[in-house]
């Protein structure tokens, strides 16, 4: 945080890059709430919430495969002058 006031309510999106799948498990969440999208980045759950429509129209949760894009939600404001680091692991197709 570059300003001279607390930071609230900061979001960070990532998309996974293309040609990559996101390694499952390997986000970091620690001080965020963590979801996650695999319709591009329109909808985002928690994990254990992520669906995907299968081809026969029912729903089952999504693969780590089938992530598209990971969100951190930081819980608490960042001070000024305090700077905080989001990872995540993927893996070349």
């Amino acid at each position: 945080n570059k300003g001279s006031k607390p930071a609230g309510d900061v979001i960070v999106t990532d998309p996974i890059p293309e040609h990559m799948d996101y390694v499952d498990g390997s986000a970091s969440s620690d001080g965020t709430r963590l979801t996650f999208s695999a319709d591009g980045g329109k909808t985002f759950a928690t994990k254990d919430k992520l669906v995907v429509k299968a081809e026969d129209g029912s729903s089952r949760a999504a693969k780590a495969d089938e992530i598209t894009h990971i969100r951190w939600q930081f819980e608490k404001p960042l001070a000024p002058g305090e700077s905080r680091s989001v990872e995540f692991r993927a893996r070349v197709e």
